[in-house]
């Protein structure tokens, strides 16, 4: 079965553990059935939000909240919704479930994505007649990695907004993979860092979203052997989304990620 793409090149450290019985996670905000933005090629939208909040100076912290899509239908369209404070955004991330026994840390290991961005992520709009497959009522969980590193406390209020279409032509799907043990010695050179996927079956690429930390200095995504993002000189404030110009159909293909 061929599958539409993005592959989500993540260089992010997360850590996995169990659940403890301390009180659920807040509900996220979601409006239901708003008026599609212009740029926007769906035929109605929902926004799913953290609501505001505030994170004290010198604070970092990994936040989630959960709810349920108030309408089904495939997702043409993605947008990071930064309603206020992105200076503390690090990442957002949109996926599939609930926490169940995972941290809200630690979920982003177990539960699949639909979206992630951080600042300067543009929205995610699909080729045409393309969209992920979104079932009315499922429960979905965002995360925000919240970090003030200021003298003083900052509000934020940050989601995504999805617009949807009640029809397409082919279902997409993301792929999602990181490296997580880097070891980077303190002697003030560059250090190489990679990670390869060999994933089965047939998909056809056509974005890819490579992110890491703000030591970071180049980053890049190789499909079989050639580059689908190359960023040699890596800003952390523009975390863009790359569009392959033409859709890549490859079988079995093996993905690469690399920075420095």
């Amino acid at each position: 079965m061929r599958r539409l793409s993005i592959a989500w090149g993540l260089f992010a450290t997360f850590l996995t553990g169990c659940g403890d019985d301390g009180p659920a996670p807040p509900a996220a905000e979601v409006d239901a059935d708003l008026e599609p933005p212009a740029d926007c090629t769906g035929e109605y939208a929902w926004d799913f939000t953290s609501g505001p909040g505030e994170m004290e100076a010198g604070g970092q912290e990994y936040l989630c909240w959960e709810g349920a899509a108030p309408r089904g239908g495939y997702a043409v369209g993605i947008s990071n919704l930064l309603l206020q404070g992105s200076s503390v955004l690090h990442h957002l991330v949109l996926m599939r479930g609930d926490l169940g026994l995972a941290t809200c840390e630690g979920v982003t290991f177990v539960s699949p994505f639909v979206f992630a961005g951080g600042p300067g992520t543009e929205a995610l709009e699909m080729p045409d007649g393309t969209g992920i497959a979104i079932e009315d009522g499922e429960p979905f969980i965002l995360q925000l990695h919240v970090l003030n590193a200021t003298d003083d406390a900052r509000s934020y209020d940050a989601g995504v907004r999805v617009c949807l279409a009640d029809a397409v032509d082919q279902v997409a799907d993301q792929l999602h993979f990181n490296q997580t043990e880097l070891s980077i010695p303190d002697d003030g050179a560059e250090h190489g860092f990679g990670d390869t996927c060999a994933v089965s079956g047939e998909y056809t690429f056509f974005a890819s979203w490579p992110h890491m930390h703000r030591i970071g200095t180049s980053i890049r995504i190789d499909l079989d052997g050639s580059a689908i993002a190359d960023v040699p000189e890596w800003d952390f404030q523009d975390q863009r989304i790359y569009p392959l110009g033409e859709p890549i159909t490859a079988t079995d293909p093996e993905l690469t990620i690399s920075c420095t």
